[in-house]
């Protein structure tokens, strides 16, 4: 069995992109992780920080349901002996996804020491809630300045900027400094939770990006979206 440690926050790497000196975006990686009450100072201050640079968004994240890292440590090692046939890289995903209940998780561009955490490298945050039958997207939320140019325009908007994007006319200092933020949290939550139907309840004008990422308007409540697992589809529609 692979030796295992419980201290780090850390949960895999993700591929996001930065723009360059050219007006060029280039791939990068940052990195996935999850927080404990051990963070709730970070978490607090890159509220405080992104609240102040942007009036108009919404923060309800909250330290109160961070878990104490002893805790979360119990409760991964009960599936210790899942993983002794899986390759070391996957080990923390998988474990963090069979915690059940409450998760936050950030996307960051710290390289190391996940352990302690550095609110200005934060690009991304989201709170999860695994359940028994189904998960949730509770709040997902990128760094302001890291929000798509399309998220809460309207079509007009939208329509005027990708004129402008067709004949190079783009102002360089108007684009974000990373891209595909948000949604490669998305996509690496469906990774790490892949076995049951996840729901969230989009905030206004998030709709298209959720379907996007293959999220569907449920239709028997009409006020959800909803991803449905390959292995889950036949069982769910059924």
């Amino acid at each position: 069995m692979h030796p295992i440690s419980f201290k780090s926050t850390y949960i895999n790497p993700i591929k996001i992109e930065k723009l360059d000196s050219n007006g060029e975006y280039k791939p990068i990686q940052a990195n996935f992780v999850e927080l404990n009450q051990e963070d709730a100072d970070v978490l607090r201050k890159t509220i405080k920080d992104w609240k102040a640079s942007s009036k108009k968004l919404v923060f309800n994240f909250t330290h109160t349901s961070l878990l104490p890292p002893e805790e979360m440590k119990i409760q991964k090692e009960k599936f210790l002996p899942l993983t002794k046939d899986m390759d070391v890289k996957d080990i923390p995903a998988f474990l963090s996804s069979k915690v059940m209940g409450d998760h936050t998780y950030a996307l960051t561009l710290q390289e190391d020491s996940f352990a302690k955490l550095e609110s200005e490298k934060i690009l991304g945050l989201v709170r999860f809630k695994a359940g028994k039958n189904s998960n949730e997207i509770e709040l997902l939320q990128t760094k302001p300045n890291c929000i798509s140019e399309q998220y809460g325009r309207t079509p007009f908007v939208v329509l005027k900027q990708k004129i402008k994007s067709l004949f190079g006319i783009e102002n360089n200092e108007e684009k974000r400094p990373y891209r595909n933020v948000g949604g490669s949290m998305v996509e690496n939550l469906k990774e790490m939770y892949n076995d049951k139907v996840m729901a969230l309840m989009p905030l206004e004008d998030a709709e298209t990006f959720y379907q996007g990422h293959g999220f569907s308007l449920n239709l028997d409540t009409y006020c959800e979206y909803v991803w449905l697992p390959e292995r889950t589809k036949e069982d769910y529609i059924g």
